[in-house]
Parts: C-alpha cells; sequence; structure tokens
C-alpha cells in the first residue's frame, strides 16, 4: 500500500504535465491555424496592375500638292514651313520633308544646286523597293536625302529633301497622284 501512495503523487503530476502538453498543443495550432487563414487571404487576393504610362498614338496626316502630284504622310505635329503652288517644307525644328516641281521655287533649300554639286556625298536609297542615287547631306543635327523623281502622270521632276528620321515614313508613304 504504501507504494501505491508514493505513486500517486507520481501519477498526478504525470497526467497534469500531460494536460499541459495538451494544452500548449492546442494553443500552438490555433495560432498556426490563425496564419495559415491570413496567408490563404492573402494568397487569394488578385494582384494589382501597376498603371502604366498612357502613351499618345502616333498620328499622321496627308499632304497632298497637285500640281507636282505628290502625296505623302507626315506627322500631325509637324507644322507648314513653307508652302507655295510648286513647293512646299514640312517639319519641324529638326527633321522635315520638303519638295519642289518647279526650279524658280526653290528659295530656301537650293536642293537642286545639293543635287548637281559633285562636292555633295552620294548615297543609295530604296524607295519602294527600287534603288535611287541620292545625296547625302548634314543639315543641323539630321542628315537629309536629297534625289529627284519624275512623275508619270504629268512629266514634271520632283525634287525631295527628306530628313533621314523621316524616310522610312516617306517611303511607306509616298504616291504620285494624277
Amino acid at each position: 500500500m504504501n507504494m501505491i501512495r508514493k505513486r500517486g503523487p507520481i501519477i498526478l503530476l504525470i497526467l497534469l504535465v500531460l494536460i499541459l502538453f495538451f494544452i500548449l498543443g492546442v494553443r500552438y495550432g490555433q495560432r498556426v491555424e490563425k496564419t495559415n487563414k491570413v496567408i490563404n487571404y492573402l494568397i487569394s487576393l488578385p494582384p494589382t496592375q501597376t498603371p502604366q504610362p498612357t502613351q499618345k498614338p502616333t498620328e499622321f496626316k496627308k499632304y497632298v500638292n497637285k500640281a507636282c502630284g505628290v502625296e505623302f504622310l507626315y506627322l500631325s505635329q509637324f507644322s507648314k514651313l513653307q508652302e507655295s503652288s510648286e513647293a512646299a517644307s514640312i517639319g519641324d525644328i529638326n527633321r522635315s520633308i520638303g519638295f519642289l516641281c518647279n526650279k524658280n521655287e526653290d528659295k530656301n533649300y537650293n536642293l537642286i544646286t545639293y543635287l548637281t554639286d559633285p562636292q555633295t556625298a552620294t548615297a543609295e536609297i530604296t524607295l519602294q523597293d527600287k534603288e535611287i542615287e541620292a545625296k547625302s547631306l548634314v543639315a543641323g543635327a539630321e542628315e537629309l536625302y536629297i534625289f529627284d523623281l519624275r512623275n508619270p502622270y504629268n512629266g514634271k521632276t520632283v525634287y525631295f529633301g527628306v530628313s533621314k528620321s523621316l524616310y522610312p515614313l516617306f517611303d511607306e508613304s509616298f504616291e504620285f497622284i494624277r
């Protein structure tokens, strides 16, 4: 009987320790479950999109000159720097597209002078899949291509000066008209 009495407090202590471990385990489980709920909630939220800067689309205008029989596109923010019945210059301070079909109209560019000057560097350019010879001239910060084309509808020779950066647009949009 003495043995049973001595075991009683030990069994009670072991039982109390087991109950303590059970309570601590339950509390730990509650904390883990709460953390899991927070994580699941955060994962379920759709990601917010970062706003992208809006860029205004490039707009174009069509230029038509019936006297020379030419039409092409140019950037809408460009202005007409010079215009007459048989010559025009469209652009901004750095880039431009200019043409003339009357040799007497060339007031600002002297396109014909540069085209016939042997000192001006020559360049091979492609205009609508045809190789043509042009003069290459540095005007300000931009290289300028100077070339002439004969309009097949009215027989006039049209002299062009096109900035290198605008040439791809000119190449894609240029047409002779009747």
